[in-house]
């Protein structure tokens, strides 16, 4: 029998609210060091700005 590898992958998406574009920040700054192992993370008032519109804005958590 054959086998395969399987792959995830993981968005945390969110959207801009000065322009409304929906973004994927899992790559943006330092996402991936605040999401706890449940993949969420409270208060973190993290800066971001848009790739879009290049406004400013906060995301205060993630939930999942």
């Amino acid at each position: 029998m054959k086998t395969v590898v399987a792959e995830s992958y993981i968005e945390v998406i969110c959207q801009c609210p000065h322009c409304g574009a929906v973004l994927d920040i899992f790559q943006m700054s330092k996402i991936k060091e605040v999401l706890d192992k449940d993949l969420r993370a409270e208060n973190i008032d993290m800066e971001l700005v848009c790739t879009e519109c290049e406004k400013k804005f906060i995301v205060s958590d993630i939930v999942f």
